[in-house]
């Protein structure tokens, strides 16, 4: 509990708050193109949206709607979707 809660106050919304601004106002993290740094992201991002990354973490991203943005972004591609839902079962 005290490791969520400090990645939740702590830790986690100060490095949003980076990605936030590094992502910009472009589609991906480096531009137009899909990239690892989306993917290592979407795997995090995805984790806490759907409360597997670490219990009671999900609300941590809300206040970044650039990240979820490309969270799911990244999820809507057929390749990483697919992915998902087999990493999922």
């Amino acid at each position: 509990a005290d490791t969520a809660r400090l990645l939740r106050t702590d830790v986690l919304p100060p490095r949003f708050a980076q990605l936030e601004s590094a992502l910009g106002s472009r589609k991906y993290f480096c531009g137009d193109q899909l990239t690892f740094c989306d993917l290592s992201f979407f795997v995090m991002g995805s984790g806490i949206l759907d409360g597997t990354y670490c219990e009671g973490m999900p609300t941590v991203l809300y206040d970044s709607p650039r990240l979820c943005a490309d969270v799911q972004r990244v999820r809507a591609l057929t390749p990483v979707s697919e992915w998902h839902e087999r990493r999922a079962k």
